[in-house]
């Protein structure tokens, strides 16, 4: 059995891993907009919300330090899991030219990765999203993630 401070070491180890996977990409960091989903989910449910850290450990930490797997790929199936607790629904990438395909792992960092809940009156939630969106990517995530159906004149 591991101690905390062997988790807090492996944690450390993942961190650093994503960092240095970012700044070798210039992705965007996932991590601030699943923190946000974290908290509005112990909000909702404190159990589904324990079961999710719990798996933190095992599909984060575990696989990147111990398995050496890419944090970017990491991170955003952690993300694809995270949304489906939330909302139960399917996840889909959105191409340069705004067509939808079903995800399918290995999530890449250069891919539109959206969470499209069951609940047609839920919104969309944003997994992935490239560093330079395309203009139909964009539209994409207003329309279901925002909700708008139009675009703002700049």
């Amino acid at each position: 059995m591991e101690t905390p401070q062997v988790k807090a070491e492996h944690r450390r180890e993942a961190e650093a891993r994503m960092d240095e996977a970012l700044r070798k990409t210039g992705a965007r960091d996932p991590r601030e907009a699943y923190r946000g989903m974290l908290r509005v989910l112990k909000l909702a449910s404190e159990p589904d919300y324990d079961v999710v850290v719990e798996g933190f450990q095992t599909s984060v930490v575990r696989t990147i330090v111990e398995e050496g797997a890419d944090p970017l790929s990491v991170w955003l199936e952690f993300g694809c899991g995270l949304a489906e607790r939330m909302s139960p629904g399917r996840d889909v990438v959105i191409d340069a030219t705004g067509r939808a395909t079903s995800f399918s792992p290995p999530p890449s960092w250069q891919d539109l990765i959206l969470h499209l809940p069951s609940d047609r009156r839920s919104k969309g939630v944003v997994i992935g999203l490239p560093p330079e969106p395309t203009s139909a990517q964009q539209a994409s995530v207003v329309l279901l993630v925002d909700g708008r159906v139009r675009l703002q004149q700049p």
